[in-house]
């Protein structure tokens, strides 16, 4: 790894790097992924969307405070987000995306071809723990991939909210069939805790769906 590469926390300014990092996560290595399908083939109208979400101020899964970013000579190549579920959760998301597609002046019947997009990602997306801190949008530019900088930035986030949190366990959503990251979890001591698959989001996405890894903190710590 670059003796030059320095992690950091995300700011507003980093917000087209965070739409990247998103977009890239979601996609799983894959032609298309979830925020793909809010606007179909309109790509323009998917960043600023999610730009907002982004930038809201409701704090969400999405919201760019929970990110980290590695850079190497200033420039950002990797990053990932973290946050504890008795702060952000699932309902706060809920909010996010309402107020956004309140700001968009979506109809009705728009909201509703929206939440059919992204039903399939939704069936198969793995639900929130209780008292956990988790860990998602995880990305490296490719060139950066394989040299170590996730797995600094990995240390560096689930340290942050095991230090700074009351959190009991850490959780990871990875693609399932993603054997190399799923090594790569496992090799700092996650394991296995459920997947959902289904036939119609390996038709969809490309993969058979998502599976979540856990560690607790004792066990993190025996790790670092």
């Amino acid at each position: 790894m670059s003796a030059n590469i320095n992690i950091r926390e995300a700011t507003e300014s980093d917000i087209d790097f965070i739409f990247w990092i998103m977009k890239t996560a979601a996609r799983s290595g894959q032609e298309l992924g979830f925020i793909d399908k809010l606007f179909p083939g309109e790509e323009e109208k998917n960043f600023s969307f999610i730009k907002e979400m982004i930038l809201s101020d409701i704090k969400s899964l999405f919201h760019y405070s929970n990110f980290i970013l590695a850079e190497e000579n200033g420039v950002p190549v990797a990053g990932m987000s973290g946050y504890y579920t008795p702060e952000i959760h699932s309902e706060h998301f809920r909010e996010c995306f309402a107020k956004t597609q309140e700001k968009f002046g979506l109809s009705e019947e728009e909201r509703e071809d929206m939440t059919a997009n992204l039903a399939v990602f939704v069936g198969c997306f793995p639900g929130l723990l209780e008292n956990a801190w988790v860990v998602e949008w995880v990305a490296a530019k490719p060139e950066y991939r394989g040299k170590g900088i996730v797995r600094k930035l990995l240390h560096s986030i689930i340290n942050y909210g095991i230090e700074n949190t009351d959190c009991e366990v850490v959780q990871i959503a990875v693609a399932k069939g993603n054997t190399p990251a799923v090594n790569a979890y496992k090799g700092i001591g996650f394991e296995s805790y459920d997947e959902k698959v289904s036939k119609e989001f390996e038709q969809e996405f490309g993969y058979p769906g998502m599976e979540r890894l856990v560690i607790n903190k004792e066990s993190f710590s025996n790790y670092s």
